[in-house]
């Protein structure tokens, strides 16, 4: 994709009256770090002459820099002071704030995500800005698509399945929404994951919420000692090379609501 536009914060770049670009050479974003970069830790073997994988981790999250100027099609070139405080108020935060890369086709069908935030350089020539330099990091090694939510209500007798999408072999822990249907011990079984998620002392009608990002769990009965009843298997969705439906069953007839961002691997190149 190529990009000439981004959005950041509910605004976007053109908004500014300004593209991205490249000072004195190709156009477009030039990408400094992908991110996804895996940090393997090994051990040999037979003299040294195979090694075994201990541990595998991302050793860094995306980081890339470009830079932005005013549109040609406008008759001001330049950046005004003014004109550079107001980007600097927008794009210089101290959080991260989710932003998406427009090409110049529009907006993608299938938008990717990155929570950024960025420093910034003037590009000057002589006492005018011409243009700024971004450089933006983000907290993860990968994109996010728009967040999807799927409600599944499995039986005594019956299942229930979510095809989890994602660009990523492994597994995630999505937020998640029960509202019970019957009374007793909730046992929900994952068919792609050998660990169940078992909640003891449930009632029909209660409204149990799990975060499964800040690994916490409510109830909406004050009477249910949830932290003393839960197995503290939060529940994931799985992704396999070639499988990534989650059949899910439960003890207890339930609706389930289960809300998630796909992961994507998906640069502006």
């Amino acid at each position: 994709m190529y990009a000439e536009d981004f959005e950041y914060d509910g605004r976007r770049l053109s908004d500014y009256g300004c593209i991205i670009c490249s000072f004195g050479g190709s156009s477009g974003v030039e990408m400094v770090s992908v991110g996804a970069q895996i940090a393997l830790t090994t051990v040999s073997r037979f003299n040294n002459r195979r090694r075994s994988i201990v541990n595998a981790n991302y050793s860094e999250c995306i980081k890339t820099s470009f830079c932005i100027a005013k549109n040609p099609c406008y008759d001001d070139a330049d950046i005004s002071p003014t004109e550079f405080r107001e980007m600097v108020k927008w794009l210089n935060r101290r959080k991260f704030i989710p932003m998406r890369f427009l090409s110049l086709f529009g907006v993608s069908p299938d938008p990717c995500y990155f929570n950024a935030t960025f420093n910034i350089q003037k590009v000057t020539a002589g006492d005018r800005i011409v243009g700024l330099e971004l450089n933006m990091e983000t907290d993860s090694p990968f994109g996010y698509g728009v967040e999807r939510v799927e409600t599944i209500m499995p039986n005594y007798d019956t299942q229930d399945y979510v095809d989890y999408i994602s660009d990523e072999v492994g597994f995630m822990y999505p937020k998640v929404r029960i509202t019970m249907f019957g009374s007793g011990d909730l046992t929900l079984r994952n068919s792609l994951d050998d660990e169940d998620t078992v909640i003891t002392g449930c009632s029909n009608g209660e409204v149990i919420t799990i975060d499964g990002d800040k690994q916490s769990l409510h109830t909406n009965l004050s009477s249910h000692d949830i932290y003393n009843c839960f197995n503290y298997n939060f529940v994931k969705l799985i992704s396999y090379l070639d499988s990534s439906r989650n059949v899910f069953s439960s003890s207890i007839p339930c609706s389930i609501q289960i809300t998630y961002k796909p992961i994507i691997r998906d640069l502006p190149i």
